[in-house]
């Protein structure tokens, strides 16, 4: 029977779950929506469904050896509890005790956006990149960096959180209490609340014919791609908001390679060109100007789960 690993990919819209090789490879998958407003237990629940789902899918040719959880932050990773900020019921929640009780394996957990960054650096096209910095821009963004072969950790674990740079400093206030964070202007949730503002605003677009309470980003991109000058402008913000942090982060870790996933992410060009064009513009010191490439994830279906399986493949199989 082979080995492999129990992935869990924990975000502020969904759940997943997979059986994934120590190689990368994924074996089985299974998703859920979120119960984000619900009480800590009932999210709990949904993930072990999800979970249950996964491993039934996997077959009985699979020994699970270890797991690998990737959550959003902040979380306390010596203790095994997250504080997710879009999973308002987990707040200090004991996720890695929780899941060894349950299945009594082995956890390796880590915020998901440096797992993301760990499983490009072990899995992805880019692996011959020894530093690189991997963003996840969806609910939230997030943000990890590979130093050396290893992932940077930070006094508290939270290093990469670069969605909490802040691009605009007069900006909109952000769900961590600042105003003008890349999150606040480039995740999903604010790309479609600014948009949202602008509609209120008597601006003319055709996403007022929609329900503006329900407006996703999803939405405003296909607008943007329909030529609506207010959707191209808030994907425009976004992507400038995206660039200036990722040229500070290119300056203070010196890097070269920055993956980009989550579900923003598949705008595409809507994103990519003003990103690139505010990168370039303010990326000037000699040893990151024309030298930083920004490339979208070559796995973006399953790049989270992938990433839970590198935490724990670098804990068990590259120590």
């Amino acid at each position: 029977m082979a080995e492999a690993i129990l992935a869990i990919d924990i975000g502020g819209t969904k759940l997943a779950a997979g059986v994934v090789t120590p190689l990368g490879e994924i074996v089985s998958s299974a998703q859920s929506p979120t119960p984000n407003r619900e009480h800590a237990d009932t999210v709990y629940a949904a993930l072990q469904e999800t979970i249950q789902r996964a491993l039934l899918s996997a077959g009985g040719g699979w020994s699970v050896a270890s797991i690998g959880v990737g959550v959003g932050g902040p979380m306390r990773v010596r203790e095994g509890l997250v504080s997710p900020l879009n999973i308002p019921g987990w707040r200090d929640f004991p996720i890695v005790a929780r899941l060894r009780a349950d299945h009594g394996l082995p956890v390796a957990l880590d915020n998901d956006a440096k797992a993301f960054a760990l499983g490009e650096y072990l899995y992805g096209a880019d692996r011959d990149h020894s530093d690189l910095m991997g963003v996840v821009v969806s609910t939230g963004v997030g943000g990890g960096i590979v130093s050396h072969g290893r992932l940077l950790h930070g006094r508290t674990f939270n290093a990469g959180h670069v969605g909490h740079m802040v691009a605009e400093p007069d900006g909109p206030g952000c769900i961590c209490g600042g105003r003008g964070c890349v999150e606040a202007i480039a995740s999903g949730p604010s790309i479609a609340r600014l948009i949202r503002s602008q509609l209120r605003q008597g601006r003319e677009s055709i996403l007022a014919n929609s329900a503006p309470e329900s407006l996703t980003a999803r939405q405003v991109a296909e607008a943007a791609r329909a030529g609506d000058e207010l959707a191209r402008e808030g994907f425009d913000r976004a992507g400038r908001a995206l660039g200036v942090g990722f040229a500070g982060a290119a300056a203070l870790l010196d890097i070269d390679l920055i993956v980009l996933g989550g579900g923003v992410s598949n705008a595409g060009d809507l994103l990519m060109q003003p990103l690139r064009a505010a990168l370039a513009e303010h990326a000037r010191l000699d040893y990151i100007r024309d030298q930083v490439e920004v490339v979208p994830t070559t796995n973006p279906q399953h790049a989270g789960l992938i990433g839970a399986a590198a935490l724990a493949a670098q804990e068990q199989y590259h120590p």
